[in-house]
């Protein structure tokens, strides 16, 4: 994907090296990535074992469950830019955000928790859980199960001796109707501040477990010692309704 591509939903690849006679190939497309990247070495031989025999890049739905598409590798070989180019198009276009009543809750996420009924907003609590639907959007939650809210670890990280506070929590992947989730900090409930001054993102795990979420770890810039007094920490989900 190009820096300028932000898809609503993040694009997931599960990639398969053919090329026994290349296989030092494979640290060019995992190198600094989280891409699951099937190794076809002299070792492990892929391709054999597998005994596939389409050359398809199969599409699936948000939820990684069924396919929704397909993109066929002899036929539109990658080696030519023109093909490159229609691959990624495609897979822009499917990770559009599917929205019908502008709410900025995906349409996918509202047919599993509603059945298809669109008429829950972002604030409405249709579980009475005290959490409405936005959070259990952004934060993973399932919105038809009474008291299934979202969870946050926290724990004492070492780093070099240090200690910093962190906390863990399961927050929505990509870019959906514009959804942020935020870690704030604040010193007496008046002032918060996020960013690199005060907690950095240190872990992130796909569990691609269908939910189209991720465990992320925030920790403190300074140590638990170098901050005084008591601190008061948030994560903060922003989701701002859009036009259907």
């Amino acid at each position: 994907m190009a820096a300028e591509a932000t898809p609503d939903y993040k694009i997931e690849i599960l990639g398969i090296n053919w090329n026994l006679s290349d296989t030092s190939a494979n640290n060019l497309v995992s190198a600094d990535n989280d891409l699951p990247w099937l190794q076809d070495t002299v070792e492990s031989n892929v391709r054999e074992s597998w005994s596939p025999v389409f050359r398809d890049v199969i599409i699936l739905n948000p939820a990684n469950e069924r396919p929704i598409a397909a993109f066929n590798l002899t036929t539109y070989n990658l080696a030519l830019e023109v093909n490159r180019t229609q691959l990624k198009a495609l897979l822009l276009s499917i990770a559009e955000l599917e929205d019908a009543d502008g709410d900025s809750l995906s349409d996918f996420w509202e047919d599993e928790m509603f059945g298809g009924d669109y008429s829950p907003g972002p604030l409405d609590d249709t579980d009475g859980d005290s959490s409405v639907e936005m959070i259990e959007y952004a934060l993973g939650a399932h919105s038809g199960e009474r008291g299934s809210q979202p969870h946050f670890t926290t724990a004492l990280l070492e780093d070099r001796g240090d200690q910093h506070f962190s906390i863990t929590f399961r927050r929505r992947l990509g870019n959906a109707g514009g959804l942020r989730s935020v870690v704030e900090m604040s010193e007496a409930l008046g002032t918060w501040s996020s960013g690199p001054d005060a907690m950095v993102e240190v872990s992130r795990v796909n569990p691609y477990d269908g939910t189209g979420t991720e465990f992320v770890t925030y920790r403190t810039i300074r140590t638990v010692s170098a901050l005084p007094g008591h601190r008061f920490f948030r994560v903060r989900c922003n989701l701002p309704v859009r036009e259907p």
